[in-house]
């Protein structure tokens, strides 16, 4: 094996490893939103950040690698299948068996992340009714004027008591 097609299959399976910690960190993140611990999840958020950062620098150093491996007459950004072409059968096979699990693990944390931004959302909903069913029971009574005159109703009413953009 040549010292690039070894670096190369280094960098695939570290960014493996990278996308499988962001695999837990995303289950992680959705035990820490169904219990609204903001605590976890701002943790979670920094680990994932500093995750995607990491993959992120990997991800530049394999497309230059690449790119360095293939004849400069191509066209475009080439691709790893494009240095299939250009390394022996033992090589080829590792590349594209470390491509695949590349691909099905980013797939996977695309699933995750899609899934708990759904959860989110369907908790920020939950939590837009229970502050308005909170208010109309704190103050049924209240009276208050918009601007244009008309009479305001429900969160409008108390609007220091909660942040509207919930």
């Amino acid at each position: 094996m040549t010292d690039d097609v070894q670096r190369l299959i280094g960098i695939l399976e570290t960014e493996i490893l990278l996308y499988e910690d962001l695999l837990d960190l995303k289950d992680r993140e959705k035990e820490a939103v169904l219990d609204f611990s903001t605590r976890d999840l701002e943790a979670l958020t920094e680990a994932q950040s500093e995750l995607a950062g990491r993959a992120a620098d990997l991800e530049t150093e394999r497309r230059g690698l690449v790119a360095g491996m293939v004849p400069e007459r191509m066209t475009g950004e080439p691709t790893l299948k494009d240095v299939f072409d250009w390394v022996d059968s033992e090589e080829k096979e590792a590349l594209e068996d470390l491509g695949a699990t590349l691909s099905r693990v980013c797939e996977e944390v695309a699933r995750k992340q899609n899934r708990n931004a759904r959860i989110i959302g369907t908790s920020a909903g939950y939590l837009r009714d229970l502050v308005d069913r909170l208010i109309e029971k704190v103050q049924p009574d209240t009276v208050a004027y918009n601007l244009d005159g008309t009479k305001a109703v429900g969160r409008e009413t108390l609007p220091s008591l909660v942040d509207r953009t919930l």
